[in-house]
């Protein structure tokens, strides 16, 4: 009989349960991992709190999968989809750049009230935000997980300076959004707008709900 070899410190496979759990497999085990809960607000400010981005608890479920509704990832959760959003971004860029105004999507959506009326479109940016948080935030997640839990930390991850960070991220978040919006709103076009304005600012608020761990390159080890 041949015993298969694990990469003690990789995740070998990821499965979605619910926008908070996952199922992952490390050294041949299944483990959920409490990987994104909607209703600890810190999920929505992992700048703010890096503690979120470096460890998480995981419970060992080898043997009892099957008591969990597992299903593949949903396709904007895979690694790819980064490299699709950068795609469509580099040919929206393009477009903009290059085409005429009859096939140029600047020129198609734009829409001069967007600038006359700023405060009205910032303020609807914002209200769709706080549907997306009240969504999010009332969905049922929770699982019944009786099992002791471990911790899921990242290996050799580069110890940081904790409160120079989040200084950092206070001082400079507002004022890249800030910016953002001026831009986007500024151009009077619809295209702009999402592209720069709304796509990116409901990204820096809901990421964590929008992607997972690096499984590729980084490495994770368990803790007792």
């Amino acid at each position: 009989m041949v015993t298969k070899n694990y990469d003690k410190y990789m995740i070998e496979d990821v499965k979605y349960i619910n926008v908070r759990y996952f199922l992952i497999k490390l050294q041949g085990k299944s483990y959920i991992i409490d990987f994104s809960n909607p209703k600890d607000i810190r999920n929505y400010f992992p700048g703010f709190f890096p503690d979120v981005n470096r460890s998480w608890k995981i419970y060992e479920v080898t043997g009892k999968e099957n008591q969990y509704d597992i299903k593949p990832l949903p396709f904007y959760l895979k690694q790819n989809s980064g490299w699709s959003v950068l795609v469509i971004y580099i040919l929206y860029l393009v477009n903009i750049g290059l085409f005429p105004k009859s096939l140029n999507i600047w020129d198609l959506t734009y829409d001069q009230r967007i600038a006359q009326n700023w405060e009205m479109v910032v303020f609807l940016i914002f209200c769709g935000a706080a549907v997306i948080f009240g969504l999010l935030y009332s969905r049922k997640t929770k699982i019944n997980l009786t099992e002791s839990y471990k911790i899921l930390v990242p290996v050799d991850k580069e110890e940081l300076t904790v409160k120079k960070r989040s200084f950092s991220i206070f001082i400079g978040l507002p004022i890249f959004i800030i910016i953002l919006l001026t831009i986007s709103i500024s151009s009077s076009s619809y295209s702009q707008l999402f592209m720069f304005g709304v796509f990116p600012i409901y990204s820096l608020l809901f990421n964590r709900f929008g992607s997972f761990l690096d499984i590729r390159t980084n490495k994770y080890q368990i803790k007792e």
